[in-house]
């Protein structure tokens, strides 16, 4: 009985990740279940945070590919609607391919693109030579005069946070 019990014990410990086998003296990996695996799967926030960066860098992405291909101003009045769906495709997309499929992973990189979309103007406020090397100088110009730092730019307002 006292081995029997051990033994239990022995398999509810979280330790336990795999037994001996016997015959061959292999390492032979313990029998978990699908909804265990999910569940740590999605229960991590780390997966929210790198969806999140997802659709921010596709949203960058997309706004540097409105204004230098397709050659639009910053901040024409269908702007915004346009870069979020090129940034939502394309999040989307490369979502799939690695792995980010679930409703919240989906709706965290929305999240982070429109974050990005309401706040990308501070970063070129703390970095202008480098944005202007990437985008232009006339983007930078433009961002600069109508937006101040630390704020968020809402439909031609900016919104300036006290810290």
């Amino acid at each position: 009985m006292d081995t029997f019990k051990s033994r239990i014990k022995r398999i509810e410990d979280p330790r336990y990740t795999h037994y001996v086998d016997p015959e061959n003296g292999m390492k032979v990996p313990r029998r978990v279940s699908r909804n265990e695996i999910r569940g740590k799967a999605t229960s991590s926030g780390g997966i929210l945070f790198m969806a999140a960066l997802l659709g921010a860098l596709c949203l960058m992405v997309a706004r540097y590919l409105r204004m230098e291909i397709i050659n639009v101003q910053p901040y024409f009045p269908d702007g915004l609607i346009a870069e979020m769906s090129m940034a939502c495709m394309a999040a989307v997309v490369i979502g799939g391919f690695v792995r980010m499929q679930s409703i919240r992973t989906t709706i965290a990189q929305f999240v982070g693109a429109l974050v990005c979309a309401f706040t990308m103007h501070n970063v070129v406020w703390l970095a202008p030579d480098q944005f202007a090397a990437i985008f232009s100088q006339g983007y930078v110009d433009q961002i600069l005069a109508l937006t101040d730092p630390l704020s968020i730019y809402l439909n031609g307002t900016s919104f300036t946070l006290n810290v």
